[in-house]
């Protein structure tokens, strides 16, 4: 490689730095975050990604592992973004090169040590056994995602603070005032941790974001006729308990909740059932024993995953440093 391809590299590595930290800047001061945000406008931004993904020839950092880098320090920088005080991006052109003088594959170990633990997300959930909770009741079918949690609130990066959002456009007026018609807002709701609605509930967008939603606010249990697939799916994802009743028996319990602020159920996912105070309403629900066995156990798939750790960690001890072949018995 000769000495100008070696500058060139190491300023598109220093370009890049300089995109990142400035997009830093647009970030701190209200701006969207975007890699390609940065002096000099789009095309110094777009310049920098190309440098990095195309400057080089004959194999000497090629394009993937150019675009890891990439990867890399934009993962870096959504960090900073959220704790600006916890890291510290390296100094130009120098942790990410294995060797100063000779531009390679990049020192990915001791970068990554650096991320602070707590940026890890999580990934267990709280196991749901029974639970009772208020009622809150929203009379209406084919309750979309883009109504549970609108898309102008999806670009969070993180999987919490959702809650605050939840049915925006019927909880809140366009001056941020609440509507003092919507059930979330009346007096004997406030606290409700079991949605009740029509059939239908969580049509639309796929947005996992809805889910996320939900249950930020404090709702652990949402009871309808029917639910659409993808949001019924992701709900168990999340921890939140999906029940399916009978339409008769739904109507009623909005017609109660309705007319009595406060009103409460039990919901024993053990068991099984629903059931009120008095037992006017009680009603057993069926679950997929799988799905049920996840959620008494406070399990998502990550987490059963993970419960094989050990299992998973002894293979992986004993693979061939190459990959693929098994050690074991093998002398």
């Amino acid at each position: 490689m000769s000495a100008h391809t070696r500058q060139l590299g190491k300023q598109a590595m220093d370009a890049l730095e300089k995109a990142v930290l400035s997009a830093l800047v647009d970030a701190e001061n209200g701006e969207c975050f975007n890699v390609r945000n940065c002096e000099g406008g789009d095309k110094h931004g777009q310049a920098c990604i190309s440098n990095i993904t195309g400057i080089y020839s004959g194999g000497s950092m090629n394009q993937a592992i150019a675009q890891g880098t990439l990867q890399y320090l934009t993962l870096r920088a959504k960090i900073l973004w959220r704790n600006p005080t916890d890291i510290d991006l390296p100094t130009a052109g120098e942790s990410w090169l294995a060797n100063e003088n000779l531009v390679s594959e990049p020192t990915f170990d001791a970068l990554s040590s650096q991320q602070p633990t707590h940026q890890r997300m999580e990934t267990s959930m709280d196991p749901f056994v029974k639970h009772n909770g208020i009622v809150a009741p929203i009379n209406r079918v084919n309750i979309d995602t883009d109504q549970i949690i609108p898309k102008q609130f999806l670009k969070r990066i993180e999987r919490t603070g959702f809650g605050q959002f939840l049915f925006n456009d019927w909880r809140f007026n366009e001056d941020g005032s609440p509507k003092s018609d919507f059930i979330l807002n009346k007096p004997g709701y406030e606290d409700a941790s079991i949605l009740v609605a029509g059939r239908n509930f969580g049509s639309g967008s796929s947005r996992e974001h809805a889910p996320w939603a939900l249950q930020d606010y404090g709702f652990r249990c949402i009871i309808a006729p029917s639910f659409a697939d993808i949001f019924f799916n992701n709900c168990f994802q999340n921890g939140v308990l999906p029940v399916v009743l009978p339409e008769d028996v739904v109507n009623r319990i909005l017609d109660k909740a309705e007319a009595n602020p406060g009103y409460t159920l039990n919901v024993d996912l053990d068991g099984q059932r629903v059931w009120d105070s008095d037992e006017e309403i009680s009603a057993a629900f069926e679950i997929e024993s799988f799905r049920r066995y996840l959620l008494l156990n406070g399990l998502d798939d990550i987490g059963l995953t993970l419960a094989q750790e050990d299992a998973i960690s002894a293979f992986e001890s004993n693979r061939s440093p190459h990959g693929g072949t098994l050690t074991v018995g093998v002398k």
